[in-house]
Parts: structure tokens; C-alpha cells; sequence
């Protein structure tokens, strides 16, 4: 038996695929949650991303679910893009994300010029300067580096796409916080989330 399609049938069908009916939930978090995240290199562009996905977009509503309601969080998740993720949803992603553990391997070590004994370093300082701070990028490479004493690490962590954060964020550590003067911040997700972000789960409750 041969099935016939037409154009338009397969066009909507890859609509459907993609979510985009658009049916994908009442609200942004919604449509994200659906999507197991939005890629947002390009702020603008994830905001188009969850707006075809809705049947009643609203200009803002990205910007008030991130910054006011925080029930969406910016950070570095999948192939170590920014994406948006829920808030609730986090830990999840934590679990995953925290159990690769690259930074872990001496060839990421040396492509990020950094030893080992930074990069603990590092995980260990960070968490300490976000509690209960917003901080730019700035600001936070200062705190880790008053901490650790070692002045290598400022190339280190202001080089790159913020490649030695990564993994904080991959933790749960570290989620972006509201844009100051045009520059970004980072927070604790302890802080920041509703609530206070919970641990990452186990493989077992993932």
C-alpha cells in the first residue's frame, strides 16, 4: 500500500513536530518546559522561538518570567549554550549536565590553560562569592581571585565564551542574573530561584 502526502500535509506535520500549532501551553513557561529548553544565545531569538509556539504571545513576557517572576532561568546547558530552562526544572538538568564532569579531564584542563588544582579552585570560590550577591562578570572574577590568591586565574575566567563558568552552571551553581547597565550578572540559583533551588537530583530520582 503506497500513502500519498501533499505538501501542505507534510508542512504541517514538521509544524507539529516542532510544537509550533501553535497549542505548546497557556503561558512561556509552558512552552519551554515543552521544548526541554529554548536556546538563548540571541535574546531575541528565544523570545520569537516561545512566541510561535503561542497562541496569545505577549511582548515582555520572557523578560517578566526571567526577572520578575523567575520562573525561568538563563544559563549554560545543552552543548554548553545558554538556554532558558524552568526554574522547578533545574536540579534536573543539574543532574545531567553535573555528571559529565569534562572539566575533570586533563585535555580540557590544558585547552582552558588551567590545572586541576584551579579548576577546584574555582568551583569552590564561585558558590561563595554569589551567596546572597548579584554580581557581574567582573565582579565575580575579583571575588574568586581575592579568594584563591592566584592572579592567573582572571585571564583565565575573563577569556573565551565564559567556558570556566560552565561548569558551575552545569552544577547548578550558577544561573545569569537581571542585565546591569547593559552588562550581564550572575546569582546563586539558591538565591535566585523561588524558594531556593534545590540540589541536584540523583541519577536514580533523574
Amino acid at each position: 500500500m503506497v500513502l500519498s502526502t501533499t505538501w501542505p500535509q507534510v508542512l504541517a506535520w514538521r509544524l507539529r513536530r516542532q510544537f509550533v500549532d501553535p497549542v505548546s501551553g497557556p503561558d512561556a513557561v509552558s512552552v519551554v518546559r515543552r521544548l526541554a529548553g529554548v536556546q538563548a544565545q540571541v535574546a531575541s531569538s528565544a523570545e520569537l522561538a516561545v512566541a510561535v509556539r503561542r497562541a496569545d504571545p505577549r511582548p515582555g513576557e520572557i523578560g517578566e518570567a526571567l526577572w520578575l517572576d523567575r520562573t525561568l532561568v538563563k544559563t549554560w546547558t545543552a552543548r554548553g549554550t545558554l538556554h532558558l530552562v524552568p526554574s522547578d526544572e533545574l536540579p534536573a538538568y543539574a543532574a545531567v549536565l553535573g555528571s559529565f564532569r569534562n572539566w575533570e579531564k586533563a585535555a580540557w584542563q590544558r585547552g582552558h590553560g588551567v590545572t586541576a588544582e584551579e579548576v577546584t579552585a574555582i568551583l569552590e570560590a564561585v558558590p561563595k562569592a554569589l551567596e546572597g550577591h548579584v554580581l557581574t562578570r567582573d565582579e565575580l572574577v575579583e571575588a574568586v581571585i581575592e579568594t584563591t590568591r592566584d592572579v592567573h586565574l582572571r585571564q583565565a575566567l575573563t577569556s573565551g565564551w565564559g567556558a570556566l563558568l560552565k561548569p558551575l552552571s552545569f552544577l547548578g551553581e550558577l544561573c545569569y542574573g537581571p542585565p546591569r547597565e547593559g552588562r550581564v550578572t550572575f546569582v546563586s540559583p539558591r538565591d535566585w530561584v523561588p524558594g531556593g533551588a534545590s540540589a541536584p537530583l540523583s541519577r536514580d530520582e533523574g
